[in-house]
């Protein structure tokens, strides 16, 4: 399947547990990071809201990190992006970060225990199927106990993923909250 019907499956799901109501996403060719000019300034954008991502923990920060930048990132593209939950499906190393849906949907009704390290991941998805990650590659280079890709972001089209598949399961800050991951900041 393409990002694209992964991401409408979660976004059907989601809505089914009426945790939000989600837009699907529809074949386009535009793209926010074409911009080059533009996108050069991300960065100190997202560092004069006080999002320095060199000063950050990364590793295994995912949820917190994706889920306090969505406003930021919203703002820079005046856009809507997407808190996307799911897992990265590598050729070598298969599913990580993985749990089947049914787990995921247990939560709902038994939070997470925080104290116990759970599978999973997170990402922004912009309406362009564009993914924003800020810290995959440094949660991996903690695994690995090396630091040469730490703070490196993955700014990619969902489709164009040669490595490895972003594969959402589960869209929208809504579940999260619901199911114990992150606090409620309201």
């Amino acid at each position: 399947m393409s990002y694209i019907e992964d991401f409408n499956s979660a976004v059907k799901l989601t809505n089914s547990l009426n945790l939000g109501d989600y837009e699907c996403l529809k074949n386009t060719e535009s793209s926010f990071f074409n911009d080059e000019e533009r996108n050069k300034y991300l960065p100190k954008f997202l560092k004069n809201k006080g999002w320095d991502i060199r000063d950050l923990k990364l590793e295994g920060e995912c949820l917190t990190i994706h889920y306090n930048m969505k406003k930021y990132i919203d703002e820079f593209f005046n856009v809507d992006s997407v808190l996307t939950i799911g897992y990265v499906e590598c050729p070598k190393n298969g599913k990580k970060y993985y749990e089947r849906i049914e787990v995921r949907r247990g939560y709902l009704n038994n939070n997470v225990d925080s104290s116990v390290g759970h599978k999973i991941h997170a990402w922004l998805t912009l309406p362009s199927a564009e993914i924003l990650d800020f810290t995959y590659f440094s949660t991996e280079a903690a695994v690995d106990n090396t630091f040469k890709p730490y703070g490196s972001v993955i700014v990619e089209h969902g489709d164009e993923q040669n490595w490895h598949r972003y594969v959402p399961q589960l869209v929208g800050v809504e579940y999260l909250i619901k199911a114990g991951f992150v606090k409620s900041m309201n």
